[in-house]
Formats: structure tokens, C-alpha cells, sequence
């Protein structure tokens, strides 16, 4: 697994809720929430094979 902290938690945010902007020549992106909570994450399933 990467870092994800670094791209998934915002300055002063919930570790992985998301919303950290990240700028590209196209726009900024925002990085989803990850949390496993089952309304605004990813919620409680199996564990992936996510990279990140």
C-alpha cells in the first residue's frame, strides 16, 4: 500500500474523508473518502487489493 494519508486527508481533516484538492493542468481532483463509514466512505466490505 501507498500513503494513502498524503492524498485522502485534507490540512486539519479527518484522516481519509477525502476532499484534499490536488492540482492538474486540467483542473483540480479531489481525493474520495475512504473511510469505512457506510454513508460517506467506502463503507465496511472485504478488504481489496487496492494499491491506492
Amino acid at each position: 500500500m501507498g500513503d494513502c494519508v498524503a492524498c485522502h486527508t485534507a490540512p486539519g481533516g479527518r484522516e481519509f474523508a477525502g476532499v484534499r484538492a490536488m492540482p492538474t493542468p486540467f483542473g483540480n481532483i479531489y481525493a474520495p473518502n475512504i473511510t469505512p463509514d457506510d454513508q460517506t466512505g467506502i463503507g465496511t466490505g472485504p478488504p481489496t487489493t487496492s494499491t491506492g
